[in-house]
């Protein structure tokens, strides 16, 4: 969180692996808003989502994180249960 919080902005970035245990949607939004800077050429982010799913508070998390991934208009794709991966094509012509 402090290395990619207030003030950091790298527009290249497309990807975000997210391996914290985060559930609150502004914080969800704000990590997300991180690759969502215009640059030349992207066409599309991406965000890992890593879950322990041993464990029952992380998956709750996890649960909130979905509400919050569904609020900013993310599809959810889960390749054999094994990772969350979280994608959302880019209207590069729409953003600001």
């Amino acid at each position: 969180g402090k290395y990619i919080g207030e003030g950091f902005d790298l527009p290249k970035l497309d990807t975000l692996f997210l391996a914290l245990p985060i559930s609150w949607k502004g914080s969800l939004a704000q990590y997300a808003g991180r690759i969502h800077r215009q640059f030349s050429g992207k066409e599309r982010v991406m965000i890992y989502d890593y879950v322990d799913e041993n464990l029952p508070t992380l998956q709750r998390m996890f649960q909130r994180r979905v509400k919050g991934y569904d609020a900013m208009g993310y599809t959810l794709i889960y390749p054999e249960k094994e990772l969350s991966l979280v994608q959302k094509k880019m209207d590069l012509s729409g953003m600001k």
